[in-house]
Order: structure tokens, then C-alpha cells, then sequence
């Protein structure tokens, strides 16, 4: 057992960790309670978005309820052992994907955001998917040229709005990311505009971009139906 190891034994016997969405005690730091684990509500096939420029979105599990509460967590709470779970979960749910790409391109925070927040969720998330696929890069190569509102609260049209044109590739990136067939990797979609204008920046530089990996999406109601549906059946 490592110093880090007997360190976090002790913070955890006087703070212990609990579940990122109720928050009642677990063993560990970023796991979930098995009442949260059972209500997630995964999704049993590739969901594909209304973005013309993309394939598909691929998500594990349904933007709502404990989802919904997990993705706070790991945004808003400082949740950041909740990466290895979700990356762990993701690539379980779509490996063979996964193991067809050359490149995970996470979405960006913009410069003060990132300082404010101390982390980027979407590029932990890409680092942990990283692990589980030998030789798979992570390019941190996209770049909000301009600080944005919050999405939360605007109204579809006023998200497409918000973040049209706010994606650039670095220069640095460009070399890297040449040739290569990449993923967008975020923690959750909603209405799309996020992974437009990172598929719009990527695209305007010739770059395959093969779909978005999410862990949480948004369903329209009529997916919600079809699905309670294929459950019924």
C-alpha cells in the first residue's frame, strides 16, 4: 500500500465517500449506490442525433433522473473520481466502437472556465476511455475561441446560437489530428449544439469525425416511447 493509499483510507474513514447522485455512503470515491445504479435507464442501441454533419451520437445511458444527478456531480461537485466510473461504463457499452477510431477529441471549456472549474469533465472522461484501448490517442485539439453563456435555461435556437462559430482547431493540432478518425467525446447531449460546432471546426479541416460518445443523452419523447415499448415486448 502506497502513502497516497493510507492517505485516502483515512480521509475516507473521517469523510466517507458517498454516491455521486443520493449521496448516501459507499465504498468508494466515485462510485455509485446499487438503488442509482438500478434506475439508470441504459440505452440498448446507437441513438443517432438530428446534426446532419454527424453519424450518429452514442450514449450508455438516458439524460434523466439519477443521470441527470451524476452528471452534476461530475460537473459541478468536484466528482472527479467519477471519470474512471463513466469511462469504464462507456467503453463497456461501446467498445467495438471505440476500437475503430484513431483519436478522442474532447469538448472544450473555455480558458476561464476551465480555471474556474479546475478541470475539463470531457477531456477526464476521454482520458479514462483512453485507458481501456491500446494505442487510442486523446487530442486535446479543439479550442473555444470565445467565452459563451451557459447553455442551462436557453432554448434550443438560443443554444445553436450561443456556441455557432465558437470552436477552432489549435494550430498545433492541426498536424495530429490529419488523417485521423476521431471521436467526440462530452458528457452529455441535450440539443445538439455542442457537438455541431465541434464537428463543423474538425470538418472545416478535412478531419473524419465519426460521431459523438456521451455518457448521458437526451432523448426526444417519441425514442422514450419507442423504447418503453421494445421493453413491453
Amino acid at each position: 500500500m502506497t502513502l497516497k493509499d493510507v492517505v485516502e483510507v483515512g480521509v475516507n474513514c473521517v469523510w466517507p465517500p458517498t454516491c455521486a447522485a443520493c449521496r448516501q455512503v459507499v465504498q468508494a470515491n466515485g462510485a455509485l449506490c446499487q438503488s442509482c445504479w438500478a434506475e439508470l435507464q441504459f440505452l440498448p442501441h446507437n441513438v443517432a442525433g438530428d446534426i446532419d454533419s454527424l453519424p450518429g451520437v452514442y450514449a450508455a445511458v438516458c439524460y434523466d433522473g439519477v443521470a441527470q444527478e451524476i452528471v452534476k456531480a461530475f460537473k459541478f461537485r468536484q466528482k472527479v473520481r467519477l471519470g474512471r466510473t463513466l469511462g469504464a461504463l462507456l467503453y463497456l457499452c461501446h467498445r467495438d466502437l471505440l476500437n475503430c477510431v484513431d483519436c478522442l477529441v474532447p469538448v472544450p471549456l473555455h480558458r476561464q472556465r476551465l480555471f474556474e472549474r479546475g478541470y475539463n469533465q470531457s477531456a477526464l472522461l476521454a482520458k479514462e476511455l483512453s485507458l481501456h484501448v491500446k494505442e487510442l490517442e486523446v487530442c486535446n485539439g479543439l479550442v473555444r475561441n470565445r467565452k459563451t453563456s451557459q447553455q442551462i435555461g436557453l432554448s434550443r435556437a438560443a443554444r445553436w446560437k450561443n456556441l455557432s462559430g465558437s470552436m477552432v482547431i489549435d494550430e498545433i493540432a492541426r498536424s495530429d489530428l490529419a488523417g485521423k478518425r476521431v471521436l467526440l467525446v462530452d458528457d452529455v447531449y441535450t440539443s445538439g449544439a455542442t457537438l455541431h460546432a465541434c464537428t463543423r471546426a474538425l470538418q472545416h479541416e478535412g478531419v473524419d469525425v465519426l460521431g459523438g460518445l456521451v455518457f448521458a443523452r437526451a432523448l426526444p419523447e417519441r425514442m422514450v416511447l419507442d423504447m418503453d415499448l421494445q421493453k413491453d415486448n
